[in-house]
C-alpha cells in the first residue's frame, strides 16, 4: 500500500499505478483514514442535506434546491473530473504510461512466439499488465521477475541471474 504521507496518496486513484491496480471504479487506492477531505466533505454533505430539506418544505425556492444539490456534488465532481489519474485531461498520459509498460513487457517476450516464465511476481502494478502481455504462464520460456514498482519501470536483463527483471531492481 502507498505511504500515507506521500502526496500521491492524498487523493484516491490519483496515480497511474492506482488506476491499474485498483481499477477505474475502485475507492481502494488510499487508506480509508487518509481519504481526501473526509471531514470537510461530511460537513458539506450535512449542510446541503439540511438546506435541501428546508428548501423542499418551503415550496417557493425550487431553484435553491437545484443549487444545493450542485454544491453537494461539487467535491465529488472535482475528484472525478480533475484529481483522478483517469480524469479527462489525464487520460492521454495514463494511456501512454500503460502502453509503454506493455510494450516493454512484450519486448522481453512477445507472446506467443516467446512465452514468459515468471519466477517472481510481487502482485503489484506490473501483475495485471503482465497478464495482458502474457496470458499464460508456461514452465518454459524467457525467465522474468516482476517486481511491483512504478509503471515507468523497464525490463532489464540481469546477466548474473540469467533473467529479465521488470520493475524495481535487485
Amino acid at each position: 500500500m502507498a505511504d500515507p504521507a506521500a502526496p500521491s496518496s492524498l487523493s484516491t486513484l490519483s496515480t497511474n499505478e492506482s488506476i491499474v491496480i485498483d481499477g477505474a471504479n475502485s475507492v481502494g487506492g488510499a487508506p480509508r483514514q487518509q481519504f481526501p477531505q473526509g471531514n470537510a466533505s461530511l460537513v458539506v454533505a450535512l449542510l446541503v442535506f439540511v438546506a435541501a430539506l428546508l428548501v423542499a418544505r418551503s415550496k417557493r425556492l425550487r431553484p435553491g434546491l437545484v443549487v444545493a444539490l450542485l454544491v453537494g456534488g461539487l467535491p465529488g465532481g472535482v475528484v472525478v473530473w480533475a484529481l483522478r489519474a483517469d480524469a479527462p485531461l489525464a487520460r492521454p498520459a495514463l494511456a501512454r504510461a500503460v502502453t509503454d509498460a506493455l510494450d516493454d513487457l512484450r519486448r522481453v517476450a512477445p507472446w506467443p512466439a516467446q512465452p514468459a516464465r515468471v519466477v517472481r511476481d510481487d502482485g503489484d502494478v506490473l501483475f495485471p499488465l503482465a497478464r495482458y502481455a502474457w496470458p499464460s504462464r508456461p514452465d518454459a520460456g524467457v525467465v522474468v521477475d516482476l517486481r511491483g514498482a512504478p509503471l515507468s519501470s523497464r525490463c532489464v536483463l540481469n546477466e548474473a541471474a540469467g533473467r529479465f527483471i521488470c520493475g524495481a531492481g535487485p
